[in-house]
């Protein structure tokens, strides 16, 4: 599993090394862990971030959004947790921050289905309209919004898509 690609239009956030650490992390889920690295990676999300967590801050933000062993939490968009979870036919999914509760919406099936997802938005974002998707009003043009549903039918289900675009 490669992230190469996308860290091509990431940001580091650098995180102190030697934090201890003191949950397993499910294999599959360490090899996106381990792709990601060290440190965070940042990527512009319309007027805000999304966030893929570097192996500490994996566990510290862990603590933060989720006490369920069967999520654990591998990234967020705007404060909107993203989850990888053990139990689902939808590995990777998202929930809305500040809800009182976690109600889980698909993302991807697997990571590679995200990572593909996430390269796609990010060719989009930062090579086609660079970086200039939101209009007058601050809202996500819907050209970029329309192509960007069409290049994903081409990865994942209407699902997905429909979450994705939702998050924007």
């Amino acid at each position: 599993m490669s992230l190469d690609n996308l860290k091509k239009y990431a940001e580091f956030d650098k995180i102190t090394e030697g934090k201890k650490v003191n949950i397993e992390l499910p294999s599959d889920f360490l090899s996106f862990v381990n792709a990601v690295g060290s440190d965070s990676l940042i990527f512009d999300w319309s007027a805000e971030n999304i966030t893929l967590y570097g192996i500490y801050d994996i566990y510290d933000m862990q603590d933060v959004y989720s006490n369920d062993l069967s999520l654990y939490v591998l990234g967020d968009i705007i404060a909107n947790p993203i989850f990888y979870s053990s139990t689902t036919d939808y590995k990777v999914k998202i929930a809305k921050h500040g809800v009182g509760k976690i109600e889980l919406e698909p993302l991807a099936k697997n990571f590679e289905e995200f990572i593909a997802i996430l390269d796609c938005y990010v060719q989009l974002f930062y090579i086609t309209y660079n970086k200039k998707i939101l209009n007058d009003d601050y809202e996500v043009l819907n050209d970029f919004k329309d192509n960007l549903i069409g290049e994903l039918l081409n990865i994942t289900d209407e699902n997905c898509i429909n979450t994705f675009i939702k998050f924007l």
